[in-house]
């Protein structure tokens, strides 16, 4: 496990909710969820042959979300667990996002289908590009990660694999968007359903 939260940069990741904290009022940490490693060395072959080996796995994760790209349930009181579901909004390059294929539970024509579309703007911008040219990523997708209870018969129909459950229950599930396409859908590995985020309140505020 240590050497996972080394591999993610688990300490600087801490570092920079920290300084959300001290600076908004509020930090937000995600993880562990699954991710994709691509590692490259130089092997010998038996007949004495250099050959380069690209190796993929599968490994956890944890970073920092910025407090203005998390929309937890405005019902959810003081525990963001007690919501239906969350939101979370990211920036991904087309690289970043060609590179989701061939990771397990994706959906590639989707994906491909995002790549030829080009990057899509969500229809109310968001106020920090009015403050700041920081945040005037044109090349960039947006992604989003939602996480809440979605009907068996939804997740059959956005490609996840749920043989043998009730097409009329709900279950604990992660839905993957980008351009308005589903390119994965999943049920939450987690038992209990919860969220895999933790935020940090600098100064607790009822409600």
């Amino acid at each position: 496990i240590d050497d996972w939260l080394t591999e993610c940069q688990y300490n600087g990741e801490l570092r920079k909710v920290i300084d959300d904290c001290a600076r908004i009022g509020s930090g937000v940490v995600k993880g562990p969820f699954p991710t994709k490693r691509v590692s490259q060395e130089w092997r010998r072959t038996d007949d004495g042959v250099f050959q380069m080996i690209i190796t993929e796995e599968i490994k956890p994760c944890s970073v920092r979300v910025d407090p203005w790209d998390f929309f937890p349930d405005p019902a959810c009181g003081e525990n963001i667990h007690n919501g239906s579901g969350t939101f979370e909004r990211d920036r991904i390059s087309p690289k970043q996002l060609e590179d989701l294929i061939g990771t397990p539970g994706y959906n590639e024509k989707a994906v491909w289908d995002c790549l030829n579309e080009g990057p899509m703007r969500m229809q109310e911008p968001d106020q920090r590009n009015m403050l700041s040219t920081a945040f005037q990523q044109k090349e960039q997708f947006e992604i989003w990660y939602f996480y809440g209870s979605v009907r068996v018969e939804e997740l059959m129909a956005a490609g996840c694999d749920c043989e043998g459950m009730e097409p009329e229950k709900s279950f604990p599930a992660i839905i993957t968007l980008v351009n308005n396409h589903i390119i994965k859908a999943s049920l939450n590995p987690l038992d209990n359903g919860e969220f895999p985020y933790d935020v940090i309140p600098w100064k607790r505020r009822p409600g």
